[in-house]
């Protein structure tokens, strides 16, 4: 399945961490979708095409983590990248079995976090 112009779902706590990773996204042409909270993702995963999550693990409630277990129900092959400031071994080796696509350590470059979605886009799309 070709896609011209995939979207994508971030979401993070911090909203200029949020906005920025937004804006470095769109000027390389994906379309975006903003969350605050886990729940939030998991409510527009739901309602929309999302084609790659990128969710921040620590939020309030409901972890970056959750959330992907939660969209993988209704989208069951959708990629994950994970971004994280701080991040234990036992989570990272969690994601893995979990099939989380990568992790992102905060703070990361404009060009790693184009490469890592292009990356997924790739795998999952041939995009």
């Amino acid at each position: 399945m070709r896609i011209y112009h995939p979207w994508l779902l971030v979401a993070d706590d911090d909203p200029i961490f949020r906005e920025t990773v937004q804006q470095v996204l769109e000027a390389e042409g994906y379309r975006t979708l903003l969350a605050s909270t886990g729940e939030e993702a998991v409510a527009l995963a739901r309602q929309q095409e999302v084609h790659v999550l990128l969710l921040d693990f620590h939020m309030p409630r409901l972890t970056g983590l959750e959330a992907f277990r939660l969209v993988r129900q209704v989208k069951h092959n959708v990629p994950c990248i994970l971004m994280s400031g701080a991040i234990d071994p036992e989570t990272v080796e969690q994601a893995r079995r979990e099939a989380v696509f990568e992790i992102l350590t905060k703070p990361f470059s404009a060009r790693q976090l184009s490469t890592v979605v292009r990356n997924a886009l790739t795998q999952k799309y041939g995009f």
